[in-house]
């Protein structure tokens, strides 16, 4: 049965059990290391000879690092938890239409209508003298139809617009939303637990779970 040993006694053979592991940058690494000793020191390693114990802790914040620095950046993060999604839009700005006809209509006819009848009509009676074989003319009605109809039209028509027409609005809106979801209350408990949360403690609890056998 292989003797077991305390983080304790194997931090006290080897002062430097830690210090080939990585943390987030921004954060203190000496606390963390003593956060670590705090949680761990009572409980028996899982890995007990030295050695091998450090280089596994060294690795093991390696592949943990991101993990860490991810837990470690949402205790730096500055919002309010009171305004989950706070939103606020605020528009400025002229708008204006300018219209200005100037429109000119002309008509000018010069029309000129000529009509003529032409043509004529004739009527001619003939008479025999007492013993005559001929005809002699009697009597001749000749009507000559003719004339002309003449429209002329001149002038000049106009229609003249002239003038401005001028829109002119201006614009300012603004609008502010919490975009609150939850009530008050639920917020500020929140809150309440998310203060709660130590990154330093997470480490050390992370590393106890790993290399500690966790009973006294």
């Amino acid at each position: 049965m292989q003797a077991t040993v305390s983080m304790q006694a194997l931090l006290a053979y080897d002062p430097t059990l830690l210090d080939g592991m990585q943390f987030p940058d921004g954060m203190d690494a000496e606390s963390v290391k003593a956060t670590i000793v705090q949680v761990c020191a009572p409980f028996e390693a899982m890995i007990p000879q030295p050695e091998l114990c450090k280089q596994m802790l060294t690795l093991f914040s390696v592949r943990r690092k991101y993990t860490w620095k991810t837990m470690w950046e949402t205790t730096r993060q500055d919002y309010d938890l009171l305004d989950e999604m706070g939103m606020e839009i605020t528009t400025d700005g002229n708008d204006t239409d300018i219209r200005t006809p100037d429109l000119l209509h002309t008509r000018t006819p010069d029309l000129t209508t000529s009509g003529q009848n032409g043509g004529s009509d004739s009527t001619e009676q003939l008479v025999s003298a007492f013993n005559s074989s001929g005809y002699e003319p009697r009597e001749r009605q000749t009507t000559t139809l003719g004339s002309t109809n003449t429209v002329h039209s001149t002038g000049t028509e106009e229609t003249r617009e002239t003038g401005t027409d001028s829109t002119a609005r201006t614009i300012q809106r603004s609008v502010k939303t919490t975009g609150r979801r939850r009530p008050a209350g639920e917020l500020l408990e929140a809150a309440r637990k998310a203060a709660e949360f130590d990154a330093y403690t997470y480490i050390a609890e992370d590393v106890k779970n790993n290399f500690c056998i966790r009973v006294y």
